[in-house]
This record gives C-alpha cells, sequence and structure tokens, in this order.
C-alpha cells in the first residue's frame, strides 16, 4: 500500500471492508445446523401418474418393477406381486420402494430404469430420479407423455425409447393441400382449381375432389361408406372400408364388428354394431383361481381352488404341489412340516431353512446360531452382531470404530457427521456436541468449534468457544494480536481484539508507529498533523 493514500482512497477501502464484514455475516454457515445431507431420507418418487379419465398402460407406470399397472375404469391401478420378488428368498413388493428382502444386499437391492436404489440397514430405498414433469421411457427420464411439443407430431414411448410420429393431413382429395397448423395441431385442406386438368371448367370441391361441367355433385352422391367424384365427365365412387372392415351402419368397422373381447357376441345390428355379453368359456392367465366363464363383459367368473387338501396352488408353476417340506410351499396358514424350517413369506410362501445367518429365525427352540440374532426388515433375520452396519450384540456392544445407534445397529462413529464414540469421544478434526444423541461436528475451521485445548486450523483464532478467520479488517487479531493481511490495520479492543483501519488522520498508528504521508504519531498512538 502506497504511504500516501489519499482520504478518499482510504474511505473506500473502509466502505469494501464494511460491505465485506456484511456480506460475511449474512452468508456465514450455522454451526449447529450438522451435515445436512448426511442422514437425508431417499424420498420416494413424486412424479408417478394419478391415472385420471385419460390414463393409459403407459402413463399408470409407476416406476416399480413388482407391481402390475393397469389403466382401469379411467383410473390407474398398480397392484404389488410378491412373485416378481425373485433376486432371493422371501422378497416382499413394496409398492413405495419395490422389492425388500430379509436382508438387503447390493445383490437383491438393484437400482431398476431412472431409479437409484441403497440399503439402509435391511431395507432396500429406492427412489425415482425422474423430476414431477417427467416420465421413465426406455430407461430415460424424459418429458411426461414423450412430449417434443410439436402439435404436430403424435408422441408415444417404445422399447427403444420416445417415439414422434408426424401427423398425417392427407384427405384423399387429389386437388387440396393438406398442412398441419403448427400452433393448434388441426389439419387444413385449401383447394386449388389448378389442380383439376382433366377437362376445361374443373373446381375443386373439398369433400369430393375435382368437379367438371360434364359431372357434378347432384348426379354423382357417394352411398354409405363410399366416396364419389367426378374423374373428367365420369363420377368415380371408391369404397373407404380397409382390408379386414365391414359397412355398418354408413361407419366402417372392424369385419364382424370384431371388439376383440371374447366374452361379447358381435353382429351388425343395422344403424350400428351389437355387441353382446355371452358366457362363453374364457381365461383370465390365473391358474389358481380355477376354470373362467364370462360374466358382464369380462373374464370374472372363477371356479376357485382347484387343489386338494395337502397341496397348495403354485401360480408360477400352474400346478398344485405336496407342501410343508423343505423347499416346498407352505401349507395353508404359512406352516411346515420339516424341522429347523420356517415358512418365509406367510402363506403362499417357501419352508426354507432357518436358524443360520442369512436364514429366518425359527419360530421355536434356538431361534439364531451363536453370534447371530434375529434382525433385519421386521426382526425376522438371522443377522450376525456387532460389526459395522450389524446388529449390536446383546442390544448394546459393538466393536472398535462403531457404537450402538439408538436403532440397535452398530454405525461409525468418531467422525464429523457420526455419533461421538463412547458416547463423547471424537476423532482430531471433530468435537462432541451436546444434543440427543451427540453428535461429532468438524471444528478448528471458520464458524467451527475450537478444537481440543482452543486450537483453530491455520489463519483462524479461537474466540472463546468458535474459529475465525483472522488478520483482515473486521475480523479477530491472529496469534500475538497482529493483522497480517494489511499494514494498514492495527490490533484494538479486547483479547483477541479484532483488526481495524490505522495510520490516517485521527485514526490509532500502525505498527511501529506508522502514519500515513503528513501526518505523525503523537500520544497517546493518534495519527495527527
Amino acid at each position: 500500500m502506497d504511504a500516501a493514500r489519499p482520504d478518499a482512497a482510504r474511505d473506500a477501502a473502509t466502505d469494501d471492508a464494511t460491505r465485506e464484514e456484511d456480506v460475511r455475516d449474512s452468508t456465514a454457515p450455522d454451526p449447529d445446523a450438522g451435515d445436512a445431507g448426511g442422514d437425508a431420507a431417499v424420498e420416494p418418487d413424486a412424479g408417478e401418474e394419478d391415472g385420471g379419465a385419460e390414463c393409459t398402460e403407459a402413463s399408470c407406470d409407476d416406476g416399480v418393477a413388482c407391481t402390475v399397472d393397469v389403466c382401469a375404469g379411467g383410473e390407474c391401478v398398480n397392484s404389488p406381486v410378491d412373485g416378481l420378488c425373485t433376486m432371493s428368498a422371501g422378497g416382499v413388493c413394496d409398492p413405495a420402494m419395490d422389492c425388500r428382502y430379509p436382508s438387503c444386499t447390493p445383490a437383491s437391492c438393484a437400482a431398476g430404469p431412472c431409479e437409484m436404489a441403497r440399503c439402509e440397514g435391511d431395507v432396500c430405498m429406492r427412489a425415482s430420479v425422474c423430476e414431477a414433469s417427467e416420465t421413465c421411457c426406455a430407461g430415460m427420464c424424459v418429458p411426461m407423455g414423450c412430449s417434443d411439443d410439436d402439435p404436430c407430431t403424435t408422441d408415444t414411448c417404445t422399447a427403444t425409447g420416445c417415439s414422434h410420429t408426424v401427423v398425417t393431413c392427407d384427405d384423399g382429395v387429389s386437388c387440396t393441400a393438406d398442412t398441419c397448423n403448427p400452433t393448434t395441431g388441426a389439419c387444413a385442406h385449401m383447394t386449388n382449381d389448378a389442380l383439376c386438368t382433366a377437362a376445361s371448367g374443373g373446381v375443386c370441391n373439398a369433400t369430393t375432389g375435382c368437379q367438371y361441367p360434364t359431372c357434378t355433385t347432384a348426379t354423382c352422391v357417394a352411398g354409405p361408406c363410399e366416396s364419389a367424384a367426378c374423374s373428367g365427365g365420369t363420377c368415380v365412387r371408391t369404397p373407404l372400408c380397409s382390408a379386414g372392415q365391414m359397412c355398418c351402419g354408413n361407419t366402417c368397422v372392424p369385419a364382424g364388428c370384431d371388439d376383440g373381447n371374447p366374452c361379447t357376441s358381435d353382429s351388425c345390428g343395422g344403424s350400428s354394431c351389437a355387441n353382446v355379453p355371452n358366457a362363453s368359456s374364457c381365461s383370465d392367465g390365473t391358474f389358481c383361481n380355477g376354470a373362467d366363464t364370462c360374466g358382464a363383459s369380462s373374464c370374472s367368473v372363477h371356479a376357485g381352488n382347484p387343489c386338494s387338501s395337502g397341496t397348495v396352488c403354485v401360480e408360477a408353476m400352474d400346478a398344485c404341489v405336496t407342501c410343508g417340506a423343505a423347499s416346498q410351499p407352505c401349507c395353508a396358514g404359512g406352516t411346515c412340516t420339516a424341522p429347523s424350517t420356517v415358512c418365509s413369506g406367510g402363506p403362499g410362501g417357501m419352508c426354507v431353512a432357518c436358524g443360520g445367518i442369512g436364514q429366518p429365525c425359527c419360530t421355536s427352540g434356538t431361534p439364531c446360531v451363536s453370534g447371530a440374532q434375529c434382525g433385519g426388515t421386521g426382526g425376522s433375520t438371522c443377522v450376525a452382531c456387532g460389526g459395522l452396519g450389524q446388529p449390536c450384540c446383546g442390544g448394546t456392544s459393538c466393536g472398535g470404530g462403531t457404537t450402538c445407534s439408538g436403532s440397535g445397529m452398530c454405525v461409525a462413529c468418531g467422525a464429523p457427521g457420526q455419533l461421538c464414540c463412547a458416547g463423547t469421544t471424537c476423532g482430531p478434526s471433530a468435537v462432541c456436541n451436546t444434543a440427543v444423541p451427540p453428535m461429532c461436528i468438524a471444528c478448528g475451521g471458520n464458524f467451527q468449534p475450537c478444537c481440543g485445548g482452543g486450537t483453530c486450523a491455520a489463519g483462524h483464532t479461537c474466540t472463546g468457544t468458535e474459529c475465525r478467520h483472522c488478520g483482515s479488517g473486521g475480523e479477530p487479531c491472529c496469534t500475538g494480536r497482529t493483522c497480517p493481511a494489511d499494514p494498514w490495520l492495527v490490533c484494538l479492543f479486547g483479547d483477541p481484539g479484532s483488526c481495524v483501519d490505522c495510520g490516517a488522520e485521527n485514526q490509532n498508528c500502525c505498527a511501529g508507529s506508522t502514519c500515513m504521508s503528513g501526518l505523525t504519531c503523537r500520544p497517546p498512538g493518534d495519527c495527527l498533523p
């Protein structure tokens, strides 16, 4: 700094220091705020469709792999199916979190398309990565409905991604120019007489095409399901129905009025198609509800469980199998007959070995082998205890570098954002706060607590309980009551003091009794003319 800086420069520097202090105060982190990111829960996907009057199978997709998603009666129905959870034994479909297994592992907690997944204890937490205005198509987050904001395209989701098909505005009339309005998506058909060249005097009619003096619309009238137009002096009539269609009530309909529903008998009733409910045999694709017949236009009448006593119906096998033995389905009521087995998944589940690590807890006798205890989802799985991410042995004790959390799990401790080890101790760069439960928070940095012995990181000083940047204008003085950031600063006031401007007229003298040009340091230490 120039020793002869003018008063205007001094005032500007003072203003800058004041603004710097204001900015620092407004942006200083809250030392009690803690680590906001470490324990944040994964929120469920907020962008799923609610269904509605215009729902489709695609819009009803909730992104959960183990639910069957359909559009029924204008509303989305997302039904959980445990049988779709095949990553490991005992899978249960949770509509909010997808498949859950007795023990969460990276193999069983795999993220599906457009989602993230991680284990939290024994629970697999899944959440969509798509925004509220997006949907998942072919594993990618895309605008809802695959919209490309072009009214002149039809947007759909295909197996390979979004498809945008250009709207066809062709009205089949050769003398009209057909266009799509890029704002509204409406088709426009402009007639052009100049295109009527088959004979002289041709006029373009938007409905019947070119009309000539020798053929008029009065004599060339279309019948049901056909078009009629003059070609030169000839009236040409063309059927409008394509292959596979028929004319019923002056409308082209599927041949035989077929509505694709096997539970209706279809015919043309003269003015329109008639689709009358029948009671034919049908199949709803489910074996275990018995033989199916039609009722109320749907495959809704079922004979019931086809299996006899001592067997259970297994839908995946489309068969009745013996129940109760190891690796066989559970009997009625979720029971097993083989020793050291338990029913995994309740009625409809499988009889599996129990008591070992990773196996279900046995329901009688010793629930788990030595060195393990019941834990996991619902406390129903035998898990090793005492290690990181494992239950606390005996309910309270854990291995080194871990501590027992309030949820009864051994978690890492001692680092910032973790629990205090042994309830009170943290690593060298953290201190234990007084919260319940006590947490380790980072120390030594700006606006952080002072570390043990009142120490702070380099360039900081301990102001009682808090570390602050030191040595600049408006900041605390550094060790030895110094202000090394600027020779025109001096340490004043209490301990540790504050670095303030010096050397200008009527200010304190700087270190070494220095003042600006034209001023002299006079007792008791002020710069005067």
